[in-house]
């Protein structure tokens, strides 16, 4: 029984649903709680926090760093984080602000390619209160000025890495990044591991979250709407084998499949979550 997502993007970042929503969907859904996982940026925390009592559901602050490991892309997850600690928000706002100078630089390129875009223009489709702009705003003005179907196809002909409109971002290392995490009193996690390179095999995976482990990541996030039951069979006995908490989220952004929102469709039992608790403690 899934009771707790533990993935989710608001407004804050580059989801499509503000955190008023995202209650109202996940008390729909019957979830006890769940965690918005907004990247780079803890904006909805404090209005997540003061909603938890109103809707009476069970909220855990978090983050989602993305980070480089030997030129690989890996997104850490960090759970129970003390998200009003000074050197957390300084860091953060030096992040933005390097996401505004590559998105800047992103659209730059992608202008030269023939495409008719403006920088102002992805700020006014983008959520006022957004704090960190990312290349799904750019897909969903692509899309909604008729270049591509959806944003699938926008970042696997423009955005995706080494396509012609890829621009790198700042290059947080990942056991930088699990070392933040930990000092603002929180528990890092290992976001999806089997989006951090489709090239990776088994062997590759279950070598990097041993190495991240070593780097003081606590858990996996074995659960996820992007890995397969053999995928997550294959985490899971990962986690035990190496006493790694084990975790789940549904990475929703707010998009509608077949009318129906995908929060609360992947995630964990209440069981699970207390395993993760336990270690805050």
């Amino acid at each position: 029984m899934i009771e707790y997502d533990l993935h989710i993007h608001s407004t804050a970042s580059d989801g499509l649903l503000d955190p008023n929503k995202i209650f109202e969907v996940a008390k729909k859904k019957g979830l006890k709680g769940f965690s918005i996982t907004d990247h780079d940026t803890v904006y909805a925390l404090d209005t997540c926090n003061s909603l938890s009592k109103k809707y009476k559901i069970d909220f855990i602050p978090g983050i989602e760093l993305s980070t480089y490991f030997n030129e690989l892309e890996v997104h850490i997850l960090g759970y129970y984080i003390d998200y009003k600690n000074e050197e957390l928000l300084e860091f953060l706002s030096y992040i933005q602000q390097s996401r505004i100078q590559r998105i800047n630089k992103m659209v730059e390129r992608i202008k030269d390619l023939g495409y008719d875009i403006s920088i102002e223009e992805i700020r006014l489709q983008a959520d006022s209160k957004t704090k960190s702009l990312g290349r799904p705003h750019i897909g969903r003005l692509l899309v909604k000025k008729g270049y591509f179907k959806d944003t699938i196809e926008a970042f696997e002909n423009l955005l995706e890495r080494g396509k012609p409109g890829y621009v790198e971002r700042y290059k947080l290392s990942t056991e930088d990044a699990i070392a933040l995490i930990k000092k603002v009193g929180g528990l890092p996690v290992i976001a999806h591991p089997f989006v951090i390179d489709e090239k990776l095999n088994l062997n590759d995976i279950k070598q990097l979250i041993i190495k991240f482990k070593e780097c003081g990541a606590i858990g996996i996030e074995v659960f996820h709407s992007l890995q397969n039951n053999k995928q997550s069979e294959f985490l899971y006995k990962i986690a035990l084998e190496n006493d790694m908490v084990i975790t789940g989220g549904s990475d929703c952004h707010g998009i509608l499949n077949n009318g129906e929102y995908l929060l609360g469709n992947y995630g964990i039992n209440s069981t699970l979550l207390k395993r993760l608790e336990s270690v805050k403690r």
